[in-house]
C-alpha cells in the first residue's frame, strides 16, 4: 500500500420529509392531515485517513453503473496513485459489471478494492461521516424544499472537506484503527 491512498467508501441515504400518519384516540383512527413528501438523496462516499474526502450525491438507486462512476471519479482524482478501497459487502460492490470493470488493465492498476466482514458497520469509519451528516441535517432550521434539502447536505459535505482534522477524527475509534 505504500504511495497509494487507502479510501474508505460507503452510501448513505437521507431520507427526509414528511410521513402520513395516523392519531389513535379513544379507539378511534383520526387520520393526519400532512403533507406527504419523501425526497431521497444518496451519498456515496470516500474518506482517507489522510482527512480527505470525496462524495458524489445522486437520486436514483445505487447500480452498478452509479459505482463505476464514482470508482472512475476516485481514480481520476487520486493523480495516478493506486486506490485501495475499502467496501462493505453490497450487493452491488461484487456485481458482475463492477468486476468485468476491476478486470481491465487499467483499472487493475488503478483501484485495489478490499470488503469488510458481512454485518460490521462498527469497522467502518465512513459510518462516522453518515451519521455527522445526518445530525447536521436535524438540526437547525426546518428546510421547506428539495432544494434546501439538497442544498444542507452540499454545504455540510464541502464544510467536512476543509476540516481535515474532523475527517481524520473518524478513524480514532478503536476498532477502527486498523485503517489509520
Amino acid at each position: 500500500m505504500l504511495g497509494g491512498e487507502v479510501v474508505e467508501r460507503e452510501q448513505c441515504v437521507a431520507v427526509l420529509g414528511h410521513f402520513f400518519h395516523r392519531l389513535r384516540v379513544f379507539g378511534f383512527e383520526l387520520p393526519h392531515k400532512a403533507l406527504v413528501r419523501l425526497v431521497r438523496i444518496n451519498l456515496i462516499s470516500a474518506i482517507t485517513n489522510q482527512g480527505k474526502m470525496r462524495f458524489m450525491l445522486y437520486r436514483e438507486t445505487l447500480t452498478a453503473q452509479v459505482l463505476i462512476k464514482f470508482l472512475t471519479r476516485l481514480i481520476r482524482e487520486a493523480g495516478g496513485k493506486k486506490v485501495f478501497l475499502i467496501l462493505d459487502n453490497l450487493r452491488v460492490h461484487h456485481s458482475k459489471l463492477v468486476q468485468a470493470w476491476l478486470e481491465q488493465e487499467e483499472n487493475k492498476k488503478a483501484i485495489e478494492l478490499f470488503f469488510l466482514p458481512s454485518y460490521s458497520p462498527e469497522l467502518n469509519p465512513d459510518e462516522y461521516l453518515n451519521g455527522d451528516l445526518k445530525a447536521r441535517m436535524s438540526a437547525g432550521e426546518p428546510v421547506r424544499s428539495d432544494g434546501q434539502r439538497q442544498g444542507k447536505v452540499l454545504s455540510h459535505l464541502r464544510s467536512l472537506q476543509k476540516q481535515p482534522d474532523r475527517i481524520r477524527s473518524y478513524f480514532r475509534h478503536e476498532k477502527i484503527r486498523y485503517a489509520a
